[in-house]
């Protein structure tokens, strides 16, 4: 692959740069690699870059919120024409974002592979108690995270679970592994990070570390709710409802989390002013893993674009998903209720334009109605991966794939609803699979709207499930199942002579 051809190394010296903000270390030209591997702080500080890698700006998981919202039927081109992502008829393999996703993420698998390769070679008596173990089963889940996006964006994809050595690329041109050779080994990954991660790290053993900014809190790194979390996602991919279930009650029978009274507390909160306290809406009891804003700096990336940053805005909400009475238009108490979570989402920017809002700080007038943002300056706000009322989601969907009727998938989805006022399903109104099904898809998009690409991902799975389900949701968008997958990057064909193009696009 020539991204990790070219870069890998100086992949490490790299990796450590992007961690001179959390950790006090010396010059990333000053380590010794083959020498590096000694101490406890070591392996911290390998484990905390690769964290940063995934998550900061210009990091591997911007990319997949950027291109998984643009992706999908939620999010249309306004201020510009629509560009490969908007409008699949126009990818190409030497497409920049379609690189960026996968250079972003081999750099990243090289490095959690380097760190799983020499932690494990280290003495346990370097490390305070289980945490060794702990490392090595967060590595693990951000391996198995890495992977799983990787495989239902591209397909089939290189499969490497050792650091590269070779210089040359012949020397580390691997193949394409099948689908069901990369969920074997993500799974393998989560079962193994399961059995290792704690269920919080009240305070982490820095053993002398000095940090420049607050260690990360649990919900910013991989603990065994999150790891179960992702494993019920992936269950939920390959339709193991049994699965799904099983993982899904162990997070909300661990009594560690529940639902927010107030949807919006999750996101801004209701507020009238700037001054507002982000512990109030960032890390809640409902949040399971967020991704962690750095203090001072700007982490969203690319998301600045779906956010009214000029008018017309560059990206905005399609109609149908911001088709929505405010509540001091006349509408009843029903379509207020059924506006919460719309209304959190979506703002107006002019009678026919609506623009996604959830993770900016807005000045709100107390009706809804955006009356200026703040722009040009960080982005204090957090990005959810999991919370609480996804897992009952995948619950509900579960239990409902594997039997209609369920008294427990009911309840499920009805915790959800309640919270925003809606009246419950009950057997009456929605009275056989086929309605609890499209039930399910509804809450999921308005309640995870513009979080982490999910809704991309769901059209990719319902696809699966019913083929032809894209082409209904995206129409011009999509001229064919092909491009529900990306191409190989060229770049990454002319260095690796191991593999090939995917269907539908020109070598």
């Amino acid at each position: 692959m020539k991204f990790i051809f070219t870069y890998l190394l100086c992949g490490w010296a790299l990796m450590l740069l992007s961690c001179e903000r959390v950790l006090d270390k010396p010059p990333a030209s000053e380590i010794d690699l083959p020498r590096y591997f000694q101490t406890a702080n070591d392996a911290e500080t390998l484990l905390i870059g690769c964290y940063s890698r995934l998550f900061v700006n210009a990091g591997f998981y911007t990319d997949i919120m950027f291109a998984g919202n643009r992706s999908s039927d939620d999010i249309i081109p306004i201020r510009s024409g629509p560009d490969a992502f908007d409008d699949r008829t126009l990818m190409r393999p030497d497409d920049g974002g379609v690189r960026s996703i996968w250079q972003r993420s081999y750099f990243l698998l090289a490095n959690i592979n380097l760190g799983l390769e020499r932690i494990t070679a280290m003495p346990d008596n370097l490390f305070i108690g289980s945490r060794k173990a702990q490392i090595l089963g967060e590595l693990r889940a951000l391996r198995a995270f890495t992977y799983y996006h990787l495989v239902r964006l591209y397909g089939g994809v290189p499969l490497i679970l050792r650091y590269p050595t070779s210089a040359t690329s012949s020397g580390n041109a691997v193949a394409r592994a099948t689908e069901e050779q990369l969920y074997a080994q993500i799974n393998e990954d989560l079962n193994a990070a399961e059995a290792s991660v704690p269920a919080s790290y009240p305070v982490l053993p820095t053993q002398g570390l000095t940090l420049s900014v607050p260690v990360i809190e649990s919900k910013g790194r991989f603990t065994l709710a999150s790891v179960r979390a992702l494993q019920a996602d992936v269950a939920l991919t390959q339709r193991n409802y049994t699965r799904v279930v099983e993982k899904a009650d162990l997070i909300i029978n661990s009594g560690l989390y529940q639902l927010t009274p107030d949807f919006r507390t999750n996101f801004r909160g209701p507020r009238t002013t700037f001054n507002r306290d982000l512990s109030v809406y960032q890390n809640t009891v409902e949040s399971i893993m967020e991704v962690q804003a750095i203090p001072g700096s700007d982490a969203t990336g690319g998301q600045m674009f779906f956010f009214l940053d000029g008018f017309p805005p560059f990206f905005g909400v399609s109609p149908e998903l911001s088709n929505f009475i405010y509540p001091d238009q006349g509408a009843t108490p029903a379509q207020q209720a059924d506006s919460i979570r719309k209304v959190t989402s979506v703002g107006i920017a002019s009678p026919t334009v609506r623009y996604a809002t959830k993770y900016r700080e807005f000045y709100f007038d107390g009706r809804y109605n955006n009356v200026y943002g703040i722009f040009g300056t960080p982005n204090p706000d957090n990005y959810h991966i999991f919370r609480l009322a996804e897992i009952l989601l995948f619950k509900a969907e579960a239990l409902n794939e594997a039997a209609y009727g369920n008294a427990q998938a009911f309840e499920a989805i009805n915790q959800v609803r309640r919270r925003v006022l809606l009246p419950d399903l009950t057997p009456a109104n929605t009275p056989n699979q086929a309605a609890f099904r499209e039930a399910v898809r509804r809450e999921r998009r308005i309640e995870l709207f513009f979080e982490g690409g999910k809704r991309w991902f769901d059209i990719l799975r319902y696809n699966r499930q019913t083929p032809g389900t894209a082409k209904v949701l995206l129409g011009n968008k999509l001229p064919d199942d092909n491009r529900l997958l990306l191409p190989i990057p060229l770049d990454e064909l002319r260095q690796n002579t191991a593999i090939s193009q995917n269907p539908g696009y020109s070598q």
